[in-house]
């Protein structure tokens, strides 16, 4: 019995040659290729040995899977354009917002500076710093002792030498414990949202902050 391979141009010896003679990909057959061969067999299979019922029906049935895969992937692209466009629609409404963040870069303003520092066991010996981001202390004070737990920390601005820093970004380092062990806290600091992007191919949404801070959506603590 004729296949359809039997009857590919005599300078073309497989299917994925043919469509790449068609100037398609040459990893595809399309729709159009396909019935060029099913109809080439049908005109040039032998009288005496036609081509089966069964056989027919599994080609037709190859015919539609094909052709439904490719409708379905075109379906289900665009359900996902859609998605990406909504959650980036609805992402927009988080600018202007301040999240709580995890990071050391805090912003000062007329109002001081705010951050949280979270202890993940009863702590002594807390140190509170604030760095320039030169790397230039600025401040320093000592707290006694803290529960496990969040704590809020304020700066209003007073320098070392007793000047008020001007506004702006500056570095915040809370550690605990004695001299030959000391521990980092987790700083956490409110950060207002500036923007909103879709990387990787629009499945990721990053938010960008005033301070110029990149943060995942999934990474914040608290919207306020």
């Amino acid at each position: 019995m004729n296949t359809i391979s039997d009857f590919l141009p005599e300078n073309i010896t497989s299917t994925a040659e043919l469509a790449a003679s068609a100037g398609e990909k040459t990893n595809e057959l399309g729709q159009s290729e396909f019935l060029d061969l099913m109809l080439a067999q049908l005109k040039n299979q032998d009288p005496f040995k036609p081509l089966e019922n069964g056989e027919m029906v599994a080609q037709m049935a190859q015919f539609s899977t094909v052709s439904g895969i490719e409708e379905m992937n075109a379906s289900l692209k665009g359900v996902s354009e859609s998605l990406q466009g909504n959650r980036l629609l609805e992402a927009s409404s988080l600018i202007g917002r301040t999240a709580l963040v995890s990071g050391n870069a805090a912003s000062l303003t007329e109002e001081g500076l705010d951050a949280i520092y979270r202890l993940e066991d009863d702590a002594t010996n807390i140190t509170v710093s604030i760095h320039s981001e030169a790397g230039e202390m600025l401040h320093q004070e000592h707290i006694a002792q803290q529960s496990l737990g969040q704590h809020q920390f304020h700066w209003d601005g007073k320098t070392l030498t007793g000047d008020t820093a001007p506004n702006g970004k500056y570095n915040v380092e809370i550690t605990y414990g004695n001299d030959k062990e000391k521990t980092t806290a987790e700083t956490l600091v409110p950060s207002k949202i500036g923007s909103v992007s879709a990387i990787s191919g629009g499945n990721e949404l990053m938010l960008e902050t005033e301070q110029g801070l990149r943060i995942a959506l999934q990474d914040i603590e608290t919207l306020q």
